[in-house]
C-alpha cells in the first residue's frame, strides 16, 4: 500500500470526536509522521524751564518845579532869583549824562528739576529647566491569550517528549507563521475543522519529515489560556494518531492558534526534520 493510502485510510480512522468534562467541544485530526500540510513623538527726557533776563531800559527823571505865585514882592523876586539859579544849574546839568539807573534785580533762576531716572526693567525670569523626559515605558507585559495557549503547548509536548526520554523539540518562528495562518483562516469563517492540504510545501527548504496535527474548542469563554492548552495537549495525547506526532522522531516544531469568540479556538502543531 503507498504512503498516500495509508495515509488516507489513517485519517478516516483517527479521526475522533472528544467532549471533554467542562463541557466544551473538542475536535481532532492528525496527519501522522511523513505527510504535508500546515496550519498553526527707556529712557525720560525733562523739558527744563525758560527763564527770560529782562533788563528794563533805563530812565531819567528830569522834574522841574512850578514856580509858587504870592502876593509879597520880595517873595517874588527871592524866588525869581531861586528859579534862575535852579535854571541855571538845570542848563548846566544839561550836557550831563544822567547816571543809569541800577538794573531791577533778577530773580534768582529756579533750579530745574532733576532728570527722572529711566526706569530699569525688571529682570527676566530665569528660564524654567527643560523637563525631563520620561521614562521609555516598560516592555507590556501583556501577552495575547492565544500567544499564552502557543507557549504552554510548546511546553507540554517537550514536557511529554522528555518523560519518554527524547529531545526537545526546537521552536521555529517561520513554521508558527504556516500554523498560525492556517488556525486563522479556520478561525476568521468558523469553519469546520480541516488539515492545510499544503502545510509542507510552505515549510522552509531542506525538511526530510513533516505531520501537523490540529484541533477546534468552543468554550463559550469559559476557559483561560492555560486551561485551553491542557485540554488540548490532554486530548491529543489521547489520541494515538496525535500522540505519534507529538513523540515522533521531529527536531523542529511550530505552534498557530487563533481565537474568535464567535467561533472558538483552533490550534494547529506543525512538525518538520532538519
Amino acid at each position: 500500500m503507498s504512503v498516500a493510502t495509508r495515509t488516507a485510510a489513517s485519517r478516516a480512522r483517527r479521526r475522533a470526536v472528544l467532549t471533554p468534562a467542562l463541557g466544551a467541544v473538542v475536535v481532532l485530526l492528525p496527519i501522522l509522521a511523513g505527510c504535508t500540510e500546515s496550519a498553526t513623538d527707556s529712557t525720560a527726557s525733562v523739558e527744563q524751564p525758560l527763564v527770560e533776563d529782562v533788563r528794563p531800559e533805563p530812565t531819567a527823571d528830569s522834574l522841574e518845579d512850578e514856580p509858587t505865585a504870592t502876593d509879597d514882592p520880595a517873595e517874588t523876586d527871592e524866588a525869581a532869583e531861586t528859579a534862575e539859579g535852579e535854571e541855571g544849574a538845570d542848563t548846566a546839568d544839561a550836557g550831563d549824562t544822567p547816571p543809569a539807573a541800577d538794573p531791577a534785580p533778577q530773580p534768582p533762576a529756579e533750579a530745574a528739576p532733576p532728570a527722572e531716572p529711566a526706569p530699569v526693567p525688571a529682570p527676566a525670569p530665569a528660564p524654567a529647566p527643560a523637563p525631563e523626559p520620561p521614562p521609555a515605558p516598560a516592555p507590556s507585559a501583556i501577552v495575547s491569550a492565544e500567544s499564552q495557549v502557543e507557549a504552554r503547548l510548546v511546553e507540554l509536548a517537550n514536557a511529554a517528549r522528555a518523560a519518554e526520554g527524547l529531545g526537545a523539540l526546537t521552536r521555529d518562528s517561520r513554521i508558527d507563521t504556516v500554523a498560525r495562518t492556517w488556525s486563522q483562516h479556520l478561525a476568521a469563517g468558523g469553519l469546520s475543522l480541516a488539515h492545510n492540504p499544503s502545510f509542507a510545501d510552505e515549510y522552509p527548504a531542506g525538511w526530510r519529515a513533516a505531520g501537523e496535527n490540529v484541533a477546534w474548542i468552543k468554550d463559550g469563554g469559559t476557559l483561560s489560556p492555560g486551561e485551553v492548552a491542557q485540554r488540548m495537549h490532554d486530548g491529543w495525547m489521547a489520541s494515538s494518531g496525535h500522540r505519534a506526532n507529538i513523540l515522533g522522531q521531529y527536531t523542529t516544531l511550530g505552534i498557530g492558534v487563533a481565537h474568535h469568540p464567535d467561533h472558538g479556538w483552533y490550534l494547529t502543531q506543525n512538525f518538520a526534520t532538519y
